[in-house]
Formats: structure tokens, C-alpha cells, sequence
């Protein structure tokens, strides 16, 4: 089925039909949208690196798994009013830390600790004012027992 979104008509050659195109990936609406069904993006997974990268064109949801001590470095292409999550996870060793770049800021000036228990889980979210990243950490996610 097409989209219609401000006079243009977006489908695919395969009868898929997605917002944007080729030439002009971003689209601004105005007023209200209503939406049956669930709009969503993929996780994408990062690379576990001494510095770990995000580049949040390719989505607003990431995970990485710690394999060692790490630093979260500052996020490439922010957005002003974006909102973004981590899905940080702790390998099968465990203790693993996670230092940020300059761009995150924490409630009080802190930056939290990471739940350091082996596959521990951590999500931090945020929202960004195209520069700054405004973020708050939920420690210790666990799957209902």
C-alpha cells in the first residue's frame, strides 16, 4: 500500500512501500499522526572496541556487549529532540566498566556504574539536543522470573 505524505506517493518496485526515498530521506510532518500498528527501528549492534562507536544515522536503538573495559564515545549525527538507547551487556566474565565521551551528561554530574555480575544488563537512554546527549541509566535488567 502507498504512503502519502505531503502530496508524494512513496512505493517501491517490489509493492513495499517505506517513508522516503533515494533523494530525500528525511521528510518533516506537521500536526498529528496516528499510527495501527507499531513504528519501530531495528537494533543495531555495535562493535565492542576500546572506544565504541555509534553512528545514529543507522538507527536510535544499539546494543554491545562488554568484553573488556570500555569508553562509550560521543555519538555521530545527533539529532535535536531524537531520543536514543544502549542496550549495554556484560560478557560471560563480567566486571567490565564503561567510561562516556564528553557529549553524555548524567543527572547530578555522575555518570552511573554499570551493573558489573556476568550478562548483566544495562539500558541507557536519552535524548539529545543535536550536541549533548541527556541520559539516564537503568541498572540490573532482568527477565521476570
Amino acid at each position: 500500500m502507498p504512503i502519502d505524505v505531503a502530496g508524494k506517493t512513496y512505493l517501491y518496485s517490489d509493492g513495499s512501500s517505506k517513508l522516503g526515498d533515494s533523494s530525500d530521506d528525511v521528510h518533516q510532518l506537521t500536526g498529528s499522526i496516528s499510527l495501527t500498528g507499531q513504528a519501530y527501528s531495528p537494533i543495531v549492534t555495535l562493535t565492542d572496541a576500546s572506544t565504541v562507536s555509534t553512528d545514529c544515522n543507522d538507527g536510535y536503538i544499539f546494543t554491545v556487549t562488554l568484553e573488556g573495559n570500555r569508553a562509550l564515545g560521543n555519538p555521530s549525527n545527533l539529532a535535536a529532540g531524537a531520543t536514543y538507547i544502549w542496550i549495554i551487556k556484560q560478557d560471560g566474565t563480567g566486571s567490565r566498566t564503561l567510561s562516556y565521551g564528553s557529549a553524555f551528561h548524567f543527572a547530578g554530574g555522575t555518570a552511573p556504574t554499570l551493573t558489573t555480575a556476568a550478562a548483566a544488563v544495562d539500558v541507557l537512554s536519552a535524548v539529545s539536543d543535536g550536541t549533548n546527549v541527556l541520559a539516564n541509566m537503568l541498572l540490573d535488567v532482568k527477565a521476570p522470573s
